[in-house]
């Protein structure tokens, strides 16, 4: 762009400079005084003008054409929809939530940023045995984001790939003890996504994306106390917000 730009500057010179050359050049006098046609001035003058005024309007439109920015720095925050699946602790089927999260994210060009994400949901629990109506689920992901379109498009589509990072906590009745128990279940997976980034103003997008995560719970404490026990998880989510590109 800035390429185009210097380009466009040195053709404007010359033409500039061989208009005004030729409006206070002895020729022009001569040929004023044989034809006594006094408007040609006026009209080179006219030229003159209006090429000085196509010069310095190069940078506007230039700067009009940006109609998103992902370079740099840009920080965003989401309102989300969960729904999550575990076969063997929750064999009722996908229990569903809501939540909200945030992220900073890097772009090392108009395509290419790195993307640190958190989200918390609080998911309603199916299960009888559970003590609670409501658990808490957090996400935290590391991503690698691909955002196609350039930057002189409103709406421009992305994907993205990397690791997750799972915690979530529970508590169920323990008829055979009669108490409530407490567990906590944390592990690593993978997260892909895919979504749309609408910009207002080259700074300010709209975002909607939905991702998927899938992993396994390597770690399980039951009343803080460490047991082996694994099991793997699978979950979709819904994402809607708003990002400011610094």
């Amino acid at each position: 762009m800035m390429q185009l730009m210097i380009s466009r500057l040195s053709n404007s010179w010359v033409v500039f400079h061989i208009i005004f050359k030729f409006l206070f050049s002895d020729n022009l006098h001569i040929i004023a005084d044989k034809t006594n046609h006094k408007p040609m001035k006026s009209y080179i003058t006219f030229l003159l003008l209006l090429a000085c005024g196509w010069l310095t309007n190069i940078s506007a439109q230039e700067v009009i054409s940006m109609q998103s920015k992902t370079t740099g720095v840009s920080i965003g925050a989401a309102a989300g929809f969960l729904s999550f699946s575990d076969n063997i602790v929750h064999p009722d089927g996908a229990e569903t939530g809501f939540g909200f999260g945030g992220h900073i994210q890097y772009g090392f060009s108009h395509k290419f940023a790195a993307v640190l994400a958190v989200q918390n949901y609080s998911v309603t629990a199916k299960s009888i045995n559970a003590a609670d109506n409501s658990y808490p689920y957090l996400e935290v992901d590391g991503s690698v984001a691909f955002t196609f379109g350039s930057t002189n498009t409103q709406l421009r589509p992305m994907i993205s790939v990397g690791g997750t990072y799972t915690k979530m906590s529970e508590s169920y009745y323990n008829f055979d003890t009669g108490n409530i128990q407490d567990e906590v279940y944390s592990g690593i997976g993978f997260v892909g996504s895919a979504g749309l980034n609408y910009f207002i103003k080259p700074e300010l997008s709209v975002d909607l994306s939905f991702q998927i995560h899938s992993g396994a719970f390597s770690k399980t404490l039951v009343d803080r106390f460490p047991v082996n026990f694994q099991h793997s998880y699978y979950t979709i989510n819904g994402l809607l917000g708003i990002s400011y590109h610094f």
